[in-house]
């Protein structure tokens, strides 16, 4: 028993060590890129020692750093991610850093210390540390690579989830996991794995063996067996993970899981805009942008659209008519008029050289003006700035019916404009496939939003008016 604990401390003394080393490394790479940077700057060194104000400044550097890394996992080269985002992380880290230290040149009036020496700065910084960690991933994988640092698996259960752990620990062996075979009641000759034993087997073989951690990829299996399970490798210095299943009744592959007290609860997709803090920043946005728009755009241009719209054709210059909103709420949404008067407006898409087009409407169209109007939505509550177009409440009934996960898209306020809309998936719908795509893409919005990434389409969105949209109808 004492020679698995001694294995088990052997194969994991290393990693106690990989952290204080990065730390170490980072204040190396600070203070060499904060030496270069005042020589690059002064062409010396002397003052460097003797100006307290550099002084501050360096002793803040390291603070921040060491703040900023710990704060968002900069030393977490886990082994299932330690090849990913070397370069965002660095940048973004360092973004932060550069934020922080101007504010604090700001805070204790610093103001004759040299920019230039702080560009030089960041930029010797950046290659520093980004050279430091291709090093650091470098040396990790022929560590692991060669046997040192890895950790030993075995996985109980080749069912689906089973077989998709292994095939992902298995396709590297840098990752550092050495697979040492698996547990079922049944064999499975496609696995190029030993079979350990069967589920009976499990708590004697933990007894016996060096096992780092066991991965159960069901919970269906008698709950006596695993629960003795988990008590033989808690006893035995071996780490459980547990793959739910889950994948049972969803494809997504996200998920996140959270807390009720003790209970924890999974849910199928990530949703920033639940969380009410981004809720209010998006509103805040939301209200601003549409008062700006009033305030200097619409004064003028509005004149000139109505007049346009008027001499066109007979009719009212708006039209108002019933989409679906959040929660599949139906709301009046305005527009300008494009087509002429007719009566299949509130049932029949727009189509490419539709008849039932304005030329001045064509026009409208293709420059996105004549969603205009529903900045008078985005103000009442009814729509946001950015979110999936929304569609008028027939299509909705007919679409939800045929595309999977389809109203999805209505777990949010609809939007001026999309994901979907400046990645060219607009206009005309003409089969299935085509508002598939457009629904996938605003599920990835809505699973991946940021006040950042609203920015990047609206600035997308204005470009494109400037250029025109060919898949206008």
């Amino acid at each position: 028993m004492f020679s698995v604990y001694k294995q088990k401390m052997k194969n994991r003394r290393y990693s106690n060590y990989i952290k204080p080393l990065f730390v170490i490394s980072d204040i190396i790479c600070i203070f060499i890129a904060y030496v270069s940077s005042y020589f690059f700057r002064f062409n010396s060194i002397l003052d460097l020692y003797t100006s307290v104000q550099e002084q501050v400044l360096f002793v803040f550097s390291i603070i921040f750093w060491v703040f900023l890394a710990k704060k968002y996992n900069a030393y977490q080269l886990i082994r299932i991610s330690v090849k990913l985002n070397i370069i965002t992380r660095t940048i973004k880290l360092i973004l932060f850093h550069a934020l922080l230290l101007f504010a604090l040149l700001i805070i204790l009036k610093y103001d004759q210390f040299s920019r230039l020496q702080l560009a030089y700065f960041y930029l010797n910084l950046f290659v520093l540390l980004l050279s430091s960690r291709i090093l650091s991933v470098l040396l990790l994988e022929h560590m692991r690579a060669s046997g040192v640092n890895y950790r030993t698996v075995a996985i109980v259960g080749m069912n689906t989830a089973g077989r998709a752990i292994y095939s992902y620990l298995q396709k590297d062996l840098s990752l550092g996991y050495k697979i040492i075979g698996y547990f079922d009641d049944n064999s499975h000759d496609d696995i190029q794995i030993p079979v350990l034993g069967k589920l009976e087997d499990v708590a004697s073989y933990i007894r016996e063996h060096n096992i780092d951690e066991l991965y159960i990829s069901s919970l269906e299996y008698d709950s006596q067996s695993i629960k003795q399970i988990i008590e033989e490798c808690e006893t035995r210095l071996t780490r459980i993970k547990i793959i739910p299943a889950f994948q049972k009744y969803t494809l997504n592959r996200r998920v996140n899981v959270d807390f009720y007290g003790n209970i924890p609860v999974i849910f199928l997709r990530k949703e920033p805009l639940e969380n009410s803090i981004n809720r209010f920043i998006k509103r805040v946005f939301d209200v601003l942008f549409s008062l700006l728009f009033f305030v200097c755009i619409a004064p003028w241009l509005f004149p000139i659209l109505i007049v346009f719209v008027k001499i066109s054709s007979r009719g009212s210059v708006f039209f108002v008519q019933q989409r679906s909103g959040e929660n599949n709420k139906p709301f009046k949404c305005y527009k300008f008029r494009t087509m002429q008067v007719n009566e299949t407006a509130d049932v029949e898409q727009a189509t490419k050289n539709d008849v039932r087009i304005t030329k001045i409407g064509k026009c409208l169209r293709k420059l996105n003006l004549d969603e205009l109007p529903q900045f008078y939505n985005v103000l009442r509550g009814d729509m946001s700035v950015v979110g999936p177009r929304p569609h008028m409440l027939k299509h909705t009934e007919q679409y939800s019916a045929r595309i999977k996960n389809y109203l999805v898209r209505h777990f949010i306020k609809p939007g001026l404009t999309g994901w979907a809309q400046v990645n060219g998936y607009r206009g005309e719908i003409k089969t299935d496939e085509a508002m598939q795509n457009r629904v996938e893409h605003d599920i990835w919005y809505i699973e991946n939003w940021s006040f950042g990434l609203d920015a990047r389409i609206v600035i997308k969105t204005i470009v494109n008016v400037f250029k025109g949209d060919e898949n206008a109808a």
